[in-house]
């Protein structure tokens, strides 16, 4: 024997010591086995979901857009909104202003003016 190392001929049967020491090893080997799997699992599983998340990121930014008004997106109304419309009386206290504005970007050649540049 070296060391350590003791041989065993194949008749010696391992003693108590030896098999826990087997058992706690193999247990050990398990845990590490179940952590990585877990880890992998997790992984797998949060990229699967951040990938669905960017697909359905688009349509359901659209159809936020369109029920709010955000981001310049118009709503359609239909006849129950005219008819809301038509049944409200005007205020004669609270006058409302519009004011036309006129922007146009720099690199445009263009001039745009308003006939007037407001009403009441």
């Amino acid at each position: 024997p070296h060391g350590f190392q003791r041989h065993l001929s194949a008749s010696t049967s391992p003693s108590k010591e030896q098999i826990l020491l087997a058992k706690k090893l193999l247990a050990q080997q398990q845990r590490k086995k179940r952590k990585l799997r877990d880890i992998v699992l997790s992984t797998v599983s949060l990229l699967i979901f951040m990938g669905g998340v960017s697909m359905a990121s688009v349509p359901l930014y659209k159809a936020f857009c369109s029920a709010t008004g955000y981001g310049g997106t118009t709503k359609k109304h239909n006849e129950e909104d005219n008819a809301k419309v038509a049944g409200m009386e005007a205020v004669s206290w609270r006058p409302i202003t519009v004011t036309f504005g006129t922007n146009v970007h720099p690199s445009l050649d263009w001039t745009f003016e308003p006939v007037q540049d407001s009403v009441t």
